[in-house]
């Protein structure tokens, strides 16, 4: 599916799309939507956007490797995420798997891949309140056939160009059939998300055995909806693509009383030993002078980067858990580096 949450500033159309033909909430969908609970660990500042400005001399080209002391423990909060480290539909049902002890999720995706748009992976790590957990995850029950895509907008504002139109021609969601109700359940931005912005997506839909979203959906004409005083528009993009429809139970299991017990054992598959032979060069010097010093900077342009640069940068995300950084052990203490890369 691609989506993409719109912040509803004054007089603003920005438009963010992500493509994915996952779950709402999945790790291929961007929600934007921070959480309510603040996290207890610092989130990594994503890397700055990149933009290109050629100069005579070439775009402007800057690496910042930093690297700092870090703690078995740390290393554990920051491999479990918690309430405050998931958003939008991941958020959701972290809290529903621990106040009810388990989940249950529709989740439409391609029938190639029908678990590529899950919210969690298989064994995924979770914490919640000092406990440590894996998710179990459980396809209770499945089913493919040929889908139908369709393109969704809303909540409308304004702006849009069709707003009167929805206005005149919405239907009540209360007077939608049942199938036309799961499709824009599934679809459609839960609460409090619907008051960022509009969300603009296309996903694959598959009814459940036995029904029909009925011509009148099916005919490519644009179909306006209204809930909760709200205006929502969707219509039939005449593709139908092969469609899996699963219902997925996710349960917390109870796996460490402490981060410290959650870590042991782990460390050896999150950490890189840095020693005499290892990164070799040309990496090397990057990479030790960065955890002797605490950090190594380098600037020029594009065309003047240094091997040296451009080998530890592929070093650190060769060894990371996740995105550009890694952990690593160096003279017998426990690091972070993490990679900048600026381009202007």
């Amino acid at each position: 599916m691609r989506r993409g949450l719109v912040p509803a500033l004054a007089l603003a159309a920005l438009l963010v799309l992500a493509g994915c033909s996952a779950a709402p909430g999945s790790p291929g969908a961007t929600d934007v939507t921070p959480a309510d609970t603040p996290t207890d660990e610092p989130t990594d500042t994503p890397d700055d956007p990149i933009t290109v400005t050629e100069t005579p001399d070439g775009a402007y080209n800057g690496f910042t490797f930093q690297a700092y002391e870090i703690t078995p423990e740390s290393i554990a909060r920051e491999q479990a995420a918690g309430a405050g480290d998931l958003y939008d539909e991941r958020a959701r049902l972290y809290r529903s798997m621990f106040d009810d002890g388990s989940a249950t999720r529709l989740l439409l995706t391609g029938a190639d891949e029908p678990l590529a748009g899950a919210a969690f992976e298989q064994g995924a790590s979770l914490r919640n309140d000092g406990i440590f957990y894996r998710a179990e995850r459980t396809v209770l029950d499945r089913r493919t056939g040929e889908g139908y895509r369709f393109e969704f907008e809303g909540p409308l504002q304004e702006y849009h160009d069709y707003y009167g139109t929805a206005q005149e021609e919405a239907v009540p969601y209360a007077e939608l059939s049942s199938t036309q109700q799961d499709l824009f359940d599934y679809i459609a931005p839960k609460a409090p998300d619907s008051e960022n912005g509009s969300l603009t997506a296309s996903v694959s839909y598959l009814p459940p055995a036995g029904s029909s979203l009925g011509e009148a959906w099916l005919d490519g004409e644009p179909q306006y909806v209204r809930k909760d005083g709200e205006l929502f528009r969707l219509q039939y993009e005449n593709e139908r693509p092969d469609t899996a429809r699963l219902r997925v139970r996710y349960t917390p299991e109870r796996v460490a009383d402490s981060a410290s017990a959650f870590v042991d054992g782990r460390l050896d598959t999150l950490v890189t030993n840095v020693t005499d032979e290892r990164p070799a060069d040309p990496a090397r010097e990057v990479i030790v002078s960065s955890l002797a010093e605490g950090s190594f900077e380098w600037e020029g342009t594009v065309q003047s980067r240094p091997e040296r640069v451009e080998a530890a940068d592929q070093w650190v995300r060769e060894h990371s858990p996740e995105g550009s950084y890694a952990y690593v052990r160096y003279d017998r203490e426990l690091y972070r580096i993490e990679v900048r890369e600026v381009i202007e």
